[in-house]
This record gives C-alpha cells, sequence and structure tokens, in this order.
C-alpha cells in the first residue's frame, strides 16, 4: 500500500526476511490503528482544502467590505449632487426675485407684497431684505413697517456685499420665526453697486426631503451636515439629532479630505463605517454610516460553513472507514493530492464536497467590478458656465421622460444654437467670447422656472429641459427665451441672438435619443430660415 503521510506498523511474519526489523528495539516501534490512521488521513487531505476555503472565505470578506465602502460612498455622493441641484433651484428662483422692479425702484413695500406672495407658492419661511450692516430693512414674516430685530441676522451673509455672491448659511435659530432655519443670500444691485442682500429662509423639512426620498438598505444611515457639521438632516431620529455636531471623528475627516471612508460610530454609539462626499458649491456633506455588523455578516455564516463541512466530511470519513477501509484509503489518498495541487495552483477537479464560495467569490468580484465600474468619477457641469453637461443633463431627461410616462404628462427638450457668436470671438476676442457664454447661462437660469434644466451641450450650443404642458407652452417658453438671449449684451460689440429647436414628448418621441434628434432637425430648420428664430419640430407620424 502506497500511503502518503500515513505510516502503519505492521506485525513480522515468523520468517520472514526482516533482520533489521526483528533486531529493532520493540517500542521503537508505534503501532496506531487504522482508525486512528485515517481520522489523521483524513485530517491532512481535509486541512489544505479547508485552509484554502478559509483564505477564499476572508478574501470574499475583504471584497465585501469594499463593495460597501464604494456603495455607501457612491451613495453620498448621489445624495451631495441632489442637495447641490436642490441650492441651485433655489438659487436661481431667489436671484431671479432679486431683479424685481420694485426693489429697482425702492418701492419696498410693494415688493414685499410680492415676496410674501412669493412665500405661499415655495416651502420657505420668510424672505428678509438686509442692508450691509446686517440690519432687516424688511421681512415678510412681519407686516410691512412692523418693528424688526436689530440683530440675528448670520454673519455669514456679509459676504454677499464684499464677495457680491450666493451665501448659504449653517442651521440657525431665526430671530423672528424662533425655529431652525437655513438662509440663502444673493446680493441686489443698482447702477453696478450692492445695496441690499435678499435672503430667503428654507425650512430644514425640505432638506430632510432629499435623504427621505432616497432607497436606503437596512441597517444603513444618511445624514447630511452643514459646513460646520451640524446635522441638517438624518434618515433615523431625525428630531432627535437635528442641530447636533456630527461625531468628533466624521468631523476630522470632513475637515480632512473631501471625501473619505472611515470606521467610527453613529451618535448612538453604533460601530459603523462611514463614507462622506463635501459639495464644492455650498460646504455642505452628505454622509453614509453602515452598520459594522453588515460587513462581518458574510464572514460568519461562512466560518459556520466551514465548521459543518469540516465536522461533515471528517464524520463521513471516520464512518465510513469501518466498512470501506481500502476506499477510504483511496479516497483519502485522492483528496491529499487534489489539495496539495489546490495550495499550489494547479488545476485539479475537486470533489463535489458543496464548496460553494467558489461560485460566490466569482460572482462578488464580477458585482465588484461593476461597482468599480459605475462609481468611475463623472464630472457633471460645465468649468465655464457652471450649468449641467450634456451627461447631467440626459440623466435628468432620462429621470423626467420615467416620471412623465407614469403621470402622462408632456416635458419638451430645447436646443439652443448662438447666432454670430464667431463674430464675437473675431472682434471682441475670446474672453469676451467666455463673458457673452457665462451671461447666456445668467439669462437662462434667471428665465426658466426652478423645475426646468439648462446645460451647455459644448462651443455656443445650449440645451434646455422643460416640464411644458402642451408644445404650445413650449413655444411660448422657447420665444421667451429667444427675446432674453437676443437683447444686448454689455461690452459686446457684436449683435448676438438664439435660433432654437424644440422637441416635445410624447409627440416626437418616446425617449431622450429621439427628441434630441427631433430637436436638432428643428434647430436646423430654424437656422435656415434666418437668425433668432424658434421652430417646434411637428407631430410624428405613426
Amino acid at each position: 500500500m502506497q500511503g502518503e503521510g500515513l505510516v502503519l506498523a505492521m506485525p513480522i511474519r515468523p520468517g520472514s526476511d526482516a533482520k533489521d526489523s526483528t533486531d529493532a528495539p520493540e517500542s521503537s516501534i508505534r503501532l496506531v490503528s487504522l482508525r486512528e490512521g485515517l481520522f489523521w488521513l483524513v485530517a491532512v487531505s481535509l486541512a489544505p482544502a479547508l485552509l484554502f476555503a478559509v483564505h477564499l472565505s476572508y478574501s470574499n470578506y475583504q471584497l465585501h467590505r469594499e463593495r460597501i465602502y464604494s456603495e455607501s460612498l457612491s451613495l453620498a455622493r448621489k445624495v451631495s449632487a441632489e442637495l447641490d441641484h436642490e441650492f441651485a433651484a433655489i438659487e436661481s428662483g431667489l436671484r431671479l426675485l432679486a431683479t424685481s422692479e420694485h426693489l429697482s425702484s425702492g418701492n419696498l413695500r410693494q415688493f414685499h407684497e410680492q415676496a410674501r406672495q412669493a412665500v405661499r407658492s415655495q416651502i420657505v419661511y420668510n424672505y428678509v431684505l438686509t442692508d450691509a450692516q446686517g440690519r432687516q430693512i424688511l421681512n415678510t414674516h412681519l407686516p410691512f413697517g412692523a418693528p424688526l430685530p436689530a440683530q440675528g441676522t448670520p454673519p455669514e451673509l456679509a459676504r454677499v456685499f464684499r464677495e457680491r455672491t450666493t451665501v448659504l448659511t449653517d442651521l440657525f435659530v431665526g430671530p423672528v420665526v424662533k425655529r431652525p432655519v437655513i438662509a440663502m443670500g444673493v446680493p441686489v444691485l443698482r447702477d453696478g453697486q450692492v445695496v441690499y442682500s435678499l435672503n430667503i429662509g428654507l425650512d430644514p423639512a425640505e432638506i430632510q426631503r432629499v435623504v427621505d426620498r432616497q432607497s436606503i438598505p437596512p441597517d444603513w444611515l444618511v445624514v447630511i451636515l452643514d459646513s460646520s457639521a451640524t446635522i441638517a438632516a438624518r434618515s433615523r431620529e431625525a428630531d432627535q439629532f437635528v442641530g447636533e455636531k456630527a461625531v468628533p471623528a466624521v468631523v476630522a475627516a470632513i475637515l480632512r479630505d473631501r471625501e473619505a471612508t472611515l470606521e467610527t460610530q453613529t451618535k448612538e454609539g453604533i460601530p459603523s463605517v462611514s463614507s462622506h462626499a463635501r459639495s464644492m458649491r455650498w460646504n455642505w456633506t452628505a454622509a453614509v454610516g453602515v452598520h459594522r455588523s453588515v460587513l462581518r455578516r458574510d464572514l460568519g455564516e461562512a466560518v459556520l460553513f466551514l465548521m459543518f463541512l469540516g465536522g461533515l466530511m471528517l464524520a463521513i470519513g471516520l464512518g465510513s472507514a469501518w466498512f470501506f477501509r481500502q476506499r477510504i484509503l483511496d479516497h483519502a489518498r485522492s483528496l491529499n493530492e487534489a489539495a496539495l495541487a489546490v495550495g499550489q495552483g494547479q488545476p485539479v477537479q475537486l470533489p463535489k464536497v458543496g464548496f460553494t464560495e467558489f461560485d460566490a467569490v466569482g460572482q462578488t468580484l464580477q458585482r465588484a467590478a461593476r461597482a468599480m465600474h459605475d462609481l468611475q468619477h463623472l464630472a457633471y457641469h460645465d468649468p465655464l458656465t457652471g450649468l449641467a453637461n450634456r451627461k447631467l443633463f440626459q440623466e435628468m431627461a432620462m429621470a423626467q421622460l420615467a416620471g412623465a410616462r407614469r403621470g402622462g404628462s408632456a416635458i419638451a427638450v430645447m436646443v439652443l444654437d448662438l447666432d454670430d457668436f464667431k463674430g464675437v470671438n473675431d472682434s471682441d476676442g475670446h474672453d469676451a467670447g467666455d463673458r457673452l457664454l457665462r451671461e447666456v447661462a445668467a439669462r437662462l437660469r434667471a428665465t426658466i422656472r426652478e423645475s426646468d434644466m439648462a446645460a451647455r451641450m459644448g462651443g455656443d450650443e445650449f440645451l434646455v429641459l422643460s416640464a411644458c404642458a402642451s408644445p404650445d407652452d413650449a413655444a411660448e417658453l422657447a420665444t421667451r427665451l429667444a427675446a432674453v438671449l437676443a437683447a444686448p449684451y454689455p461690452g459686446i460689440r457684436q449683435s448676438v441672438s438664439a435660433s432654437i429647436g424644440v422637441a416635445c414628448f410624447p409627440t416626437n418621441g418616446d425617449n431622450i435619443e429621439e427628441l434630441m434628434l427631433a430637436a436638432d432637425r428643428a434647430l436646423y430648420e430654424a437656422k435656415h430660415q434666418g437668425k433668432g428664430r424658434v421652430i417646434v419640430s411637428p407631430a410624428s407620424q405613426g
């Protein structure tokens, strides 16, 4: 019998030629039973395979952990992007109100009434007009002319006057509404000077809605933090923790890195893995926490499986040894050879012992590869104008198309091309061309509704996505845009206008590709007919 790794002491028959054996002291030979020998054979044969399976299980755990890290960071980026979009929409509406003719003429009583009407149609607390010293000039929460608080204006809003830019404050208690509030302020210009800051008081419930509409797995937590790492919204126990600071480890990570993943604990003291993504525009942060038990769950199940499998195989080997000694020895030897081959990385046909981890690891690798592919960082905005780029436009368009199909509503896609833009570059230089493109973007933001989206396709081509009720509604909006874009541009000598092609869902197509193609054709027809024209694509036939 050839049995590597197993030594059996056999008795010497009388008369056999075994002088050396008979001369050896009897105590030097250790007699073992076949049962004991089989036990060790099975144990030794199974050990490499089981150790390799343990290695595969641990690798599976590592991949599972990396996948959780990637998915949590991806969700944090998604929430941060949606928060950016929410604030950008609010900013667009606020900047539009800041251009009110009542503000320009100094008729604050009429502006107070106009702002009060705007409050009724939005989820906001109030509009507040402040001067450079932070004093309130009017507050829609109080009647016009009523005494106003002498203090309480967030000091961050002073940047509106210094930097002539939009400012978003952290969470604070409003001096008039006496509730937690977030303020956004934009400059009010008169003769090129910032005379007021027009501020809007936002209900934190609007931020909470961004969290509530997320699809969050069990044992996951989504938190939105302002720029001081104060909790503004939370997917669990929001009433208990909104207004408190995040845990120190998360605060330190946010200050150190714009995006990161670390092991920490929640406000409740639950061990977790935390990923965060901080907005470059507003300096707010979306954080996602995953209960640490989610990471260890697969590892615990794999350990229990391996213990059961090892015990079962050992019991079968020992039990069968009583009846099929030679067969068990042969089988044990083949298992040993197969296990050694596996340990050396050689291809072998393993016995069917029910190791599902091989397939599980393969599936995990595939999931991890897909996740890493999906988590490729994408730039979503045009660096010159700040508008959405074509990629983000298409994603938002597909989302709105899905909603329109469910609700039976209509949307419009507009393709805009500037007429005589090349002449601006030729006569005034490329810097002037860049200034004109930024001004076009500003006019688009100011003209379209908060629910609409403007994007730059590239060069002097722009896109608009609008939830219009009908093609006539879309044509009216496009006509307004053409008029706004045809107005003179400060510092630009060349006359510039815009030709616009319009396509509507569902009359011109059922997907974004068909709508873009129809809008491009309409734009071509508009350019062919002359400058500054609007053409709405006719309804598709059949």
